[in-house]
């Protein structure tokens, strides 16, 4: 929504560009346009602490997926056939 804010009037303009970015591309649009909308090169330093928070966010959950993944129960019921939520797994 603030990419979309940021690119004009239209917020459907920005739902468009941004559809297809992943989380971290959309943080480096983010800053690239609060800069250019400062008409500034370094961004104020409570802007740089929010993006780093929004990076710092996507690793923890990134590790999380991870960690579930990795996790020895859900390993033993794809060995069983189940999965935790009691479906069958894709094969």
């Amino acid at each position: 929504m603030c990419i979309g804010q940021m690119i004009g009037r239209d917020r459907r303009i920005g739902a468009i560009v941004t559809t297809e970015m992943s989380y971290r591309t959309k943080v480096t649009v983010f800053g690239a346009l609060f800069a250019r909308r400062l008409k500034c090169e370094i961004l104020p330093e409570d802007v740089l602490e929010l993006i780093a928070r929004l990076h710092w966010a996507e690793e923890e959950r990134n590790k999380l997926g991870e960690a579930r993944h990795d996790s020895p129960r859900e390993e033993g019921n794809k060995k069983e056939g189940l999965l935790c939520d009691g479906g069958t797994p894709d094969t």
